[in-house]
């Protein structure tokens, strides 16, 4: 209801997610694939003056100074993170962290996570013409079927949180589940499976 299925991949638009409900816990199901063909992307022109260029990454090493982000890299942060964790951070940084990580066959968001989905909403209720996309993950164990509805669950309660939190419901573009189509770790192992199971938000206009 209100979402439709291509080739195994499941799309729901920001216009019906008022209408979706939040994710619960599932219970003794395995996680499974999907099977989609691509996602939507953004594009970025340059400027060809040299001195226009030189000047913009003066800026922007100014600003990452001031902002904290000079040297950060959000990758290096734990899966896990907690309240305390995430206060350290700038709201730059937060906005850095664009990855969010879910327990075996579940949609529930862990630790600090709410924090830095509070930075997201600011940003997109400050920029309403920005757009983001919100990628639904799972690892590869199971079916087909399960998990592309597990992608969308946690992909779902992303775009939850981003609502509450007062992001307008025009900037969610998408919500999308690709099931184990995109791992970010191919490994067969339990390490590679945690990474997997993931949401990811990408800004396809007006990124921060």
């Amino acid at each position: 209801m209100g979402l439709f299925s291509s080739k195994g991949l499941i799309v729901v638009t920001a216009s019906l997610l008022l209408a979706t409900s939040g994710c619960s816990s599932l219970k003794n199901k395995p996680e499974a694939a999907a099977s989609a063909t691509g996602t939507t992307s953004a594009t970025e022109s340059t400027s060809s003056a040299p001195n226009a260029a030189n000047a913009s990454a003066t800026n922007a090493a100014s600003t990452a100074a001031a902002t904290g982000v000079a040297g950060f890299d959000a990758n290096q942060l734990p899966r896990l993170r907690d309240a305390a964790q995430i206060a350290k951070l700038s709201n730059a940084q937060k906005l850095m962290v664009r990855t969010f990580y879910f327990n075996y066959d579940e949609a529930r968001l862990l630790g600090g996570d709410n924090e830095l989905l509070k930075a997201h909403a600011a940003f997109l209720k400050a920029n309403p013409a920005a757009r983001v996309q919100i990628n639904g993950h799972t690892d590869e164990r199971g079916t087909t079927e399960y998990n592309n509805a597990l992608g969308e669950r946690r992909a779902k309660a992303v775009a939850s949180v981003l609502r509450a939190h007062g992001a307008p419901t025009a900037t969610l573009a998408e919500v999308v589940s690709f099931g184990e189509l995109k791992p970010a770790d191919n490994g067969q192992s339990e390490e590679a499976w945690a990474a997997n199971r993931r949401v990811e938000l990408v800004y396809t206009r007006n990124a921060p």
